[in-house]
């Protein structure tokens, strides 16, 4: 009905004499002057002989201003009501307690992988909260109505009437918390685990419109509202390359943070203070005990306390982002370190093996293989890899990679094993994903030697990879492998003077070299890789001078972020590529 409501008055017309007059038609007592480009009215007042008439003249733009003002106001209006008759139906204790709960497991489920199963927990945490799960059809009004909300905070007005009407009831401030951090674990599994279908794709934003507004409604905003923001920021970063946004956004998630920092160790400091003094004297106990139990519920509260940790985790995973696309691969190690401590304390082992795989992705990336190897090594094998194929894809990915760069065997069993997970982890993923697992899929299967089903999986990978710009941080070094596959079957084809073969390998490496070229601009890591590609492109179709041009920008980019094994290769390529050139001027 609310979403009715807004349509309506979207659509409708506050002034409809405007728009006849806007038009030049006629209506009863008025007329036209085209000569002079006016609206005349006629009122038609008469008295005796002498008629009065009323003359205004109406511009096209006041009329138009006029209308959308009105309309403005009356959404505005409607989102008012709105929110307050959100505040009149307010969940029971018992609900917001039974919520609590599913919300508890739906947890607990992510940890050990069934994503699944946690999503129904979460849906019902919503439904006990008076929040259904959306239709398809349903996100056509519901996205609107939760922006027009989001705005509605942005004025300040709005988040200040919000907040002081959820002060005066502590259970529905219980019940904000709950429903944001379901909407936040659903937006997270939708993100995690969806084909960016419109119904998957529009459902996340959703989710997490409904997590962050329902945060910001809370008196005291709580750590989760951190972690929404960092979520938020993620994603301005990853999907739409906003970086201002990101720092805006993150720079608010580490205020509260840093908030609830203060009061944990205001909070230690005097919880020691009446320990001290209470251990002394226990008729001081008796006397100050009700004054504690004030003192304890206005600090921060223990379940408050036990999830700031968690955020802080969240928060450094989602700054290890920008920190990777900046270049600073120790800086993002390091934050990426610190959250896998946390994560390790609370028992999330999910999270600990993702942040354990992306320690070792840095590694592969700045050509360490044998410490990324040892860390493979010593990493304690996961219980429940049947229920997360993602983790045990990374886990087999990330050790194949690491034994070929070291001349160590690979057979065709691990490719099976590779392959056996790809419907697991693509049917219903990311195109990042799949862009990845393809890429990398055909690298391994052109070291065993099946060009066939290596220009198969490489040609579906490019084209995901050719038209992706999300989250470009991650998945840059795909174009490594295509780049090999292609630049590796374009010389076959050379040798075999196969024309057709050589003309669509030509295009396809030059694709993955301007695919390289957009992914530097948004990454610097990408930026050896692409300069490498490129020079091995042009030294293919002999434009020997632009070739070396670009293999000394790849020795000094790679130096400067430290990737040693990108300034060998091109040092080594280099040099081959200068012998051809003096030995064809010796020629001449």
């Amino acid at each position: 009905k609310k979403a009715i409501f807004i349509f309506g008055m979207l659509i409708y017309s506050p002034y409809p004499e405007a728009i006849s007059k806007m038009t030049g038609g006629e209506t009863d007592g008025e007329y036209y002057d085209n000569h002079n480009n006016r609206v005349i009215l006629d009122f038609g007042v008469q008295s005796g002989n002498v008629t009065e008439s009323l003359i205004s003249t109406y511009t096209w733009w006041f009329d138009l201003i006029t209308i959308w003002v009105g309309k403005i106001f009356l959404l505005w209006l409607s989102v008012v009501i709105g929110l307050l008759l959100e505040h009149i139906k307010v969940p029971s204790t018992m609900n917001v307690q039974l919520a609590r709960q599913e919300n508890n497991k739906g947890v607990k489920l992510v940890e050990i992988g069934l994503h699944s199963e946690s999503k129904k927990h979460f849906e019902t945490s919503l439904i006990l909260l008076g929040k259904q799960s959306p239709s398809s059809l349903s996100l056509f009004y519901k996205i609107p109505i939760q922006v027009c909300i989001q705005l509605f905070h942005l004025t300040f007005i709005g988040l200040w009437i919000n907040r002081t009407l959820c002060n005066k009831n502590k259970s529905e401030s219980e019940a904000m918390l709950e429903i944001s951090r379901a909407s936040h674990n659903l937006f997270k599994l939708r993100i995690r685990g969806s084909n960016l279908s419109f119904n998957d794709l529009h459902g996340a934003i959703f989710y997490l419109l409904v997590a962050i507004n329902s945060a910001e409604t809370m008196p005291t905003p709580p750590p989760l509202l951190a972690e929404v923001y960092a979520s938020v920021a993620l994603a301005f970063h990853g999907i739409f390359q906003m970086k201002g946004v990101y720092h805006v956004l993150m720079n608010r998630a580490w205020s509260i943070v840093n908030h609830y920092k203060k009061l944990q160790i205001q909070n230690d400091k005097s919880e020691k203070e009446h320990n001290k003094r209470l251990s002394f004297n226990s008729e001081y106990r008796k006397l100050f005990s009700k004054q504690n139990k004030e003192r304890v519920d206005i600090d921060l509260k223990s379940q408050e306390r036990e999830r700031l940790e968690s955020s802080i985790g969240w928060l450094l995973l989602c700054s290890s982002y920008d920190s990777l696309c900046r270049g600073n691969i120790s800086q993002a190690e390091e934050q990426i370190r610190k959250s896998c401590e946390i994560y390790l304390k609370k028992g999330n082992n999910i999270y600990w093996y993702e942040c354990q795989y992306a320690i070792v992705y840095t590694h592969v990336i700045r050509g360490e293989y044998c410490i990324a190897e040892k860390l493979l090594e010593n990493m304690p094998q996961p219980e429940n890899f049947t229920n997360d194929p993602l983790t045990y894809w990374w886990n087999l990915a990330l050790s194949l990679c690491c034994r070929i760069h070291l001349d160590k065997p690979v057979n065709e069993e691990d490719l099976n094993k590779l392959e056996s997970l790809y419907p697991s982890i693509c049917y219903n993923n990311v195109g990042e994903i799949i862009s990845i697992a393809d890429g990398f899929t055909a690298w391994v299967s052109l070291k065993l030697g099946k060009y066939e089903k290596a220009l198969k999986a490489a040609d579906h990978s490019l084209q995901y990879f050719s038209c992706k710009t999300q989250f470009t941080g991650w998945i840059f070094y795909t174009g490594y492998f295509l780049f090999e596959v292609y630049h590796t079957l374009w010389k076959i084809a050379i040798d075999n003077n196969d024309e057709s073969s050589i003309n669509q390998l030509s295009r396809s490496c030059y694709k993955v070299c301007s695919s390289l070229d957009r992914c530097s601009k948004i990454t610097n890591l990408a930026k050896p890789v692409s300069f490498l590609s490129f020079a091995r492109y042009f030294t293919m179709v002999g434009k020997y001078d632009r070739s070396i041009r670009y293999f000394e920008q790849a020795i000094e980019v790679a130096t400067e972020l430290r990737m040693e094994h990108v300034s060998r290769f091109a040092s080594k390529f280099m040099k081959e590529v200068q012998n051809i050139q003096q030995m064809e001027i010796q020629n001449e």
